[in-house]
């Protein structure tokens, strides 16, 4: 019964942690996902930067994290609003 009421407790424990970690990080990540679609957009608008732009953008598409996944669409977007 003990074993069972520590195993809980530290899964319940590792949850909170979890939960904590991601209310913590969610912000701080969408904040980067805006500084670079921000950046790349600008970047694009400046004569002769728009094939690095390209390039930079294809390859965070290619992330295995999956973090920059769509995000060639969002800086699409952001271009449109500027222009």
């Amino acid at each position: 019964m003990k074993t069972d009421s520590l195993t809980k407790s530290s899964i319940d424990m590792e949850l909170s942690t979890i939960l904590i970690e991601r209310k913590l990080l969610l912000p701080m990540l969408q904040d980067h996902l805006m500084r670079v679609i921000e950046h790349y957009a600008q970047m694009a608008l400046k004569p002769g930067s728009i094939d690095y732009a390209r390039q930079a953008v294809m390859d965070l598409e290619k992330d295995p994290s999956n973090l920059y996944r769509g995000i060639g669409k969002k800086i699409g977007q952001r271009i449109k609003e500027l222009a």
